[in-house]
């Protein structure tokens, strides 16, 4: 269950990670701002793919680290109140 849990994180924090790093990224260069992605002699690609790698690092790990989170006080909540229940069926 845990491990399961783990991964919807994980998958969740990648989906986004890629969505946001990707779009801003193309946002970024669409403006260029100071000419710094592309200019009449093209695109400089290691601007594009830095601008990329340092907004996907940062979001996939902040999504899937508060994702995993939110899973773990789920589980936690939904435990305590299978015990309580358990405890008024008993009583």
């Amino acid at each position: 269950m845990l491990r399961q849990r783990l991964r919807v994180s994980a998958r969740l924090g990648l989906v986004v990670a890629l969505i946001v790093s990707t779009t801003v990224t193309a946002i970024e260069w669409w403006q260029n701002p100071g000419g710094i992605y592309h200019s009449d002699a093209g695109t400089d690609w290691t601007i594009v793919r830095e601008t990329w790698s340092s907004w996907f690092v940062p979001t996939l790990l902040t999504v899937a680290g508060v994702a995993v989170l939110i899973m773990l006080v789920m589980m936690a909540v939904g435990s305590a109140a299978e015990k309580k229940r358990e405890s008024e069926d008993e009583g």
